[in-house]
């Protein structure tokens, strides 16, 4: 079977994959920003990115940590009291919250991150202080998408997140990734949304690991 990815993969990633052949072909660039951690206490740091905090030496005060994935929790290092949420959208974060004492949140994030989860954690009586603290570039890449396909009939295309599927976008038009004849894989809700929002029908891993992406294609495969 033959997968294309479009971001690096990690050594988890790799023993997933073991068994098949994988191209990969990075659709976004993290270029890091400069930013300020305040010296206030929050009640929670929000991290839905391994990236978010990789940049910098100091780490936000809180009194507890909020991750999302085993990756983004293993990139903060050692830290506090954690919780580590295994949903990779914001559905999971917000369900988390809706059930934790109110309070303060430090988020940083990516400047291109939707903004919908900072409003409903406002709505539900949060106190949110959103940190742009990288940018995520979006890559033109046709050209390497196309020799890809060019060397290989694909099966399988694993989006991990809609700044990916914007690449897509940037490199292809939609009628052209419809007629590229792949199965389309999500790594989550929030990312299957934003597919199936420009008609692309695609199939949702149960967790944020490539390993989950693999049993969804078995899945519907069989």
């Amino acid at each position: 079977m033959n997968i294309l990815v479009f971001r690096e993969l990690s050594s988890a990633d790799k023993r997933a994959f073991k068994s098949h052949k994988v191209f990969v072909i990075p659709a976004i660039k993290i270029q890091p920003k400069k930013f300020r951690i305040p010296k206030k206490i929050f009640d929670y740091v929000l991290v839905t990115s391994a990236n978010a905090l990789r940049e910098s030496r100091r780490r936000p005060k809180t009194k507890r940590w909020v991750a999302v994935g085993e990756a983004t929790a293993a990139s903060l290092g050692k830290v506090g009291k954690i919780s580590v949420l295994n949903e990779s959208n914001s559905d999971g974060v917000l369900k988390f919250f809706s059930k934790a004492e109110r309070g303060s949140i430090f988020f940083p994030r990516s400047s291109l991150g939707d903004t919908t989860v900072v409003q409903k954690l406002r709505a539900k009586g949060f106190k949110v202080s959103v940190c742009h603290s990288y940018e995520t570039k979006v890559l033109n890449i046709r050209a390497k998408v196309l020799g890809a396909l060019r060397n290989a009939r694909m099966d399988v295309f694993f989006v991990t997140s809609p700044s990916i599927f914007s690449s897509l976008r940037k490199s292809f038009s939609i009628r052209e990734l419809k007629g590229l004849e792949v199965k389309w894989v999500a790594i989550g809700p929030t990312t299957a949304r934003e597919l199936r929002k420009f008609g692309m029908a695609s199939y949702v891993a149960q967790k944020p690991t490539m390993e989950s992406m693999l049993k969804a294609y078995f899945k519907i495969r069989d």
